[in-house]
């Protein structure tokens, strides 16, 4: 090594260990100096750090290591397993290796990428950098800020509910996460609406903070099936954390009708509901009465409809005597004139009418308590109706030694006169069907089929204004519901066998016989019988019906229903079948009720099994479009 004398002043300032980088310095530092004399060698200068480097502060006798970090990103969220990936510049390490929070967990070997597991240190924020050594030197990377997480992200919130039974078919699907997606995993391969092994098409949105997924489908969902979202395992968090197992796939039941408002009941778990009546209000909203007993004796309860729920229309009626309120009737005229009647008897006598109107405030007697025509006589069955005019019609069917008789009472002017003399049944005979129903005029009809030894025979009687005429000679079949067209021509929807087979029929009176109007009515599926249990005209005049089909025939029996129109050349469908409340049965037929746009509606009582349970209600449903 060649070396020089110079001669400078020396303090401790050089006696520092502290390593020139620059020549310029030490000569400097010398001129400023008291001269003295010392021997100086020759210095290599190191070359310049390369831009951008990561390169540490080692000491720099030869040429430093520089770090260049390739991945993660600064402030990047990993999960279980992170990928190290770096680059190096200079002279070959010794070795590399990785410090979390100070502390070397992991050596990279060349080219320097490492897939690292976590799992080691907790979740949360960490400091990361890369150590290079070569020989006794050592150079640090600038330091990298990364989040850990291996938190799996689930599924929080869920609309519809996973196994709901009673959703919309215009129902928004929409999910809530525990924490944010990463949005390049969620799309419509990803994420899909499916029936079964069908794809529905549904536009896939996840929200800005990426946490609300949302299925918005180009159609209304298909009733009478189950729907179900299912999502692809790699859909994942920011962290790459896949989604947990549970939140992958979820469904629910899109029924052909919902329910209009909560279901009816007076005692909650408790109730036992032995009738139900239903009308439409002059605001085509409907109205519900039903007889209804926790732990006390049957009173009636009234519910009008609001536009958003039941309210009560006044408070539960009874005689007051301890007794039951059996079976209750309601009827709406044409004005919104709103009357409940119910049935008591004591002991199976001392049978009794209550008549009740609403004045807007309460509901007050409509005349007096009625009883049977016959004193002394056994009510056996008993129909109310009153259509369009004021006319309050009851038809009760009594019986005494050796005779059966209907008669009709009907309130006009402020009293309740008898229509007539009561309709003569044989003796001994059985009735098996019983209807009757009202004119435009006020007229009624009476229909029911008698039968002696096995043989039916039918009887329909009309009202005339002055005494009851028999057209009852060519209906066929056992009648199951009446009403009468525009023309107050009267229908009425049969059973009969007289092909071989049971068909459901509606006929109509033509003034000198009774003709099927439309087909016959296809069955439903999957029951044992089907019949019509209501007729009504819908705004232009077509027949509607209810149909009721039920299966089996012991106490756990239940049913289906379904709304037709016959439209001029056949019978269609209004929304699908009907069907009861998982785990309810249906205790009575459905009732059928038209509100604006002709929209139908279908009332029924439903219990747990088997029947005469406790705990049924009183359903309303729509139709599910």
């Amino acid at each position: 090594m060649h070396t020089e004398w110079v001669c400078f002043r020396m303090d401790s300032f050089l006696l520092s260990r502290v390593t020139m980088k620059n020549l310029s310095f030490i000569w400097m530092a010398m001129l400023l100096m008291p001269a003295a004399c010392i021997e100086i060698p020759d210095l290599a200068v190191p070359p310049e750090t390369l831009p951008g480097s990561d390169a540490g502060t080692g000491p720099q006798e030869q040429e430093p290591i520089g770090i260049q970090w390739v991945s993660p990103v600064e402030g990047a969220t990993v999960g279980s397993i992170v990928r190290f990936q770096i680059q190096l510049t200079g002279p070959a390490p010794d070795s590399v290796e990785l410090l979390v929070d100070g502390t070397a967990v992991a050596t990279l070997e060349e080219p320097f990428v490492l897939d690292w597991d976590t799992q080691s240190i907790s979740e949360g924020p960490h400091a990361f950098v890369i150590r290079a050594r070569q020989g006794v030197q050592e150079f640090l990377s600038t330091p990298r800020q990364l989040m850990t997480d291996r938190t799996k992200p689930r599924m929080v919130a869920q609309a519809p509910l996973n196994d709901a039974s009673e959703v919309s078919s215009l129902a928004t699907v929409e999910a809530t996460f525990s924490e944010a997606l990463d949005p390049t995993t969620v799309n419509e391969q990803s994420v899909q609406l499916m029936v079964e092994t069908t794809r529905l098409e549904a536009a896939v949105l996840l929200s800005g903070d990426g946490r609300t997924l949302t299925l918005n489908p180009t159609s209304p969902l298909p009733v009478n099936q189950r729907v179900r979202v299912v999502i692809a395992d790699t859909v994942a968090d920011f962290a790459g954390n896949k989604l947990d197992s549970a939140s992958l796939d979820w469904s629910w039941l899109v029924p052909t009708h919902l329910h209009l408002g909560a279901p009816l009941t007076a005692f909650p778990g408790r109730s036992h509901i032995e009738s139900a009546s239903y009308g439409m209000g002059a605001d085509l909203r409907p109205i519900v009465a039903w007889t209804d007993a926790g732990e006390e004796t049957l009173k009636v309860y009234v519910r009008r409809w609001s536009g958003s729920s039941w309210e009560a229309l006044g408070t539960p009626m009874s005689s007051g005597r301890v007794t039951n309120a059996y079976q209750c009737a309601l009827q709406v005229d044409v004005d919104g004139k709103l009357t409940v009647v119910w049935f008591e008897n004591m002991n199976f006598k001392d049978y009794e009418w209550f008549v009740r109107r609403w004045n807007g405030q309460s509901f007050e007697p409509l005349g007096p308590t009625l009883t049977p025509v016959v004193q002394g006589a056994s009510v056996m069955d008993w129909r109310l109706a009153q259509g369009a005019h004021p006319y309050l019609t009851l038809a009760s069917l009594e019986a005494g030694d050796g005779w059966q008789r209907i008669y009709v009472r009907q309130w006009r002017d402020g009293t309740w006169g008898q229509l007539g003399a009561g309709i003569e049944l044989r003796a001994n005979s059985i009735v098996d069907s019983f209807s009757m129903d009202v004119d435009g005029q006020g007229y009624p009809l009476v229909v029911l089929r008698e039968q002696i030894g096995g043989i039916p025979s039918n009887t329909a009687m009309r009202w005339t204004g002055t005494a009851w005429q028999d057209i009852g000679s060519t209906l066929s079949g056992r009648s199951t519901a009446l009403s009468f067209d525009a023309s107050n021509a009267p229908l009425v929807a049969t059973l009969d066998t007289l092909t071989g087979k049971p068909r459901t029929l509606l006929q109509k009176w033509t003034g000198g016989a009774w003709e099927p109007w439309g087909g016959a009515l296809e069955a439903l599926p999957g029951v044992d019988s089907t019949t019509v249990a209501s007729v009504k005209l819908d705004t232009q005049g077509r027949p509607v019906v209810a149909l009721h089909g039920v299966t089996g025939n012991d106490l756990n029996r239940s049913g289906k229903g379904q709304v037709r129109r016959w439209n001029g050349t056949q019978w269609e469908a209004l929304g699908g079948i009907l069907n009861p409340s998982p785990g309810m049965i249906p205790y009575s037929r459905p009732m059928l009720g038209m509100v604006s746009d002709d929209e139908p509606l279908l009332t029924w009582i439903e219990m747990p099994p088997p029947v005469y349970s406790v705990g049924g209600r009183v359903h309303v449903y729509r139709l599910n479009h």
